[in-house]
């Protein structure tokens, strides 16, 4: 054998991510985002009182929600892939403190103290932010190129958060049916979410790379027209509510894996 013919051998291509740390990334970022909603509605609505009172029960088990899923966030952070990520430590510090914080944010509405709701809802926010920012890290380092990452991956995690939580308003509201309500924070974390992908897949081939027109479909485009079917047919938000999360998600999940796929250029530099 030449010497030559072991420098003709190239280099494989690294392979896609296995499709576990994208489902717990995917999970773990929408138990968050819903922690970031459900600690917002604590600041907004601290002590719910008289009618207000019946959304109790509501607000718990979209706590357990979320606590529960969430901490799909502790996988991914410690799958093997991911340890190469900077900061995964305060990651996973962070993603431990947003649950202990979401776990007293439900103690709070189970047996309520004086002046602790408010300071326990933010930590649980901020922490549940930072986790999600350390998710979107440890994505880079399957090789995604980091760019609008982290914004993305931002903004993502909040719309699947509220997605989930507008299902759950719509299939547990004591009262009458939550109908288009949350159409106008739906159509504006969409648009968000819309640009930032756009902008991220700019210069990496746009939407011409197979799967992204399908992501953003799934993402912002069919949970708007499923959301607007209300104006038509109000009676139907039981249905939708869950459609839209369902959309929302897969998209998300679709997502994931694109950016964490090797890219064309990753490929190409690993030969």
């Amino acid at each position: 054998m030449h010497a030559d013919q072991y420098a003709a051998t190239p280099i494989a291509a690294p392979a896609a991510p296995a499709w576990p740390p994208a489902v717990a990334s995917v999970l773990g970022a929408t138990g968050l985002g819903l922690l970031v909603w459900l600690s917002v509605s604590s600041l907004l609505l601290p002590a719910p009182g008289g009618q207000l009172q019946s959304l109790a029960a509501l607000r718990m088990g979209a706590i357990c929600l979320a606590l529960l899923l969430a901490v799909f966030a502790l996988p991914a952070l410690l799958w093997p892939t991911a340890r190469r990520a900077p900061g995964r430590g305060r990651g996973l510090l962070a993603c431990g403190l947003a649950l202990l914080a979401g776990g007293a944010m439900l103690g709070t509405q189970v047996h309520p103290l004086p002046g602790a709701t408010l300071p326990v809802a933010l930590v649980t926010g901020l922490c549940a932010l930072a986790a999600i920012a350390a998710l979107a890290v440890a994505g880079d380092a399957h090789g995604a190129p980091a760019g609008l990452r982290l914004p993305t991956r931002l903004a993502v995690g909040l719309l699947a958060g509220a997605a989930v939580l507008f299902a759950l308003i719509a299939l547990r509201w004591p009262g009458d049916g939550i109908g288009t309500g949350p159409l106008p924070s739906l159509l504006v974390l969409g648009a968000a979410v819309g640009a930032l992908l756009l902008a991220g897949w700019h210069r990496d081939g746009g939407l011409r790379r197979s799967g992204r027109w399908l992501a953003l479909v799934l993402l912002v485009l069919l949970p708007w027209l499923l959301a607007m079917l209300l104006h038509v047919v109000p009676g139907w938000a039981a249905a939708v509510w869950p459609l839209v999360a369902g959309s929302v998600l897969a998209g998300a999940l679709l997502e994931q894996r694109l950016g964490l796929a090797p890219t064309p250029a990753h490929r190409a530099a690993a030969q």
